[in-house]
C-alpha cells in the first residue's frame, strides 16, 4: 500500500510518500517548500499531474 501526506509547519511544507510492504515501511520526503508552493504541488499530485518518486521523494511531471 502507498499513501501520501502533506505535512506543514512554520510556513513550510513537504510531501511524504510511504510504501508499506511486509517488512517495514519505505518513506521518502520531498524538499521543503513555502506553504503556497507545497499546496499547489499537493493539488497537482491529487489531480495526477505530478508524481513523487521513490528516490529522495523528487516530484516529477506526469506528462499529462
Amino acid at each position: 500500500m502507498t499513501f501520501f501526506e502533506l505535512i506543514q509547519s512554520g510556513g513550510v511544507a513537504f510531501i511524504r510518500r510511504t510504501v508499506q510492504d511486509e517488512r517495514a515501511p519505505v518513506i521518502a520526503e520531498t524538499h521543503r517548500w513555502r506553504l503556497e508552493e507545497a499546496r499547489l504541488t499537493w493539488t497537482a499530485l491529487l489531480a495526477g499531474q505530478v508524481r513523487v518518486n521513490g528516490r529522495v521523494g523528487a516530484v516529477e511531471s506526469s506528462g499529462q
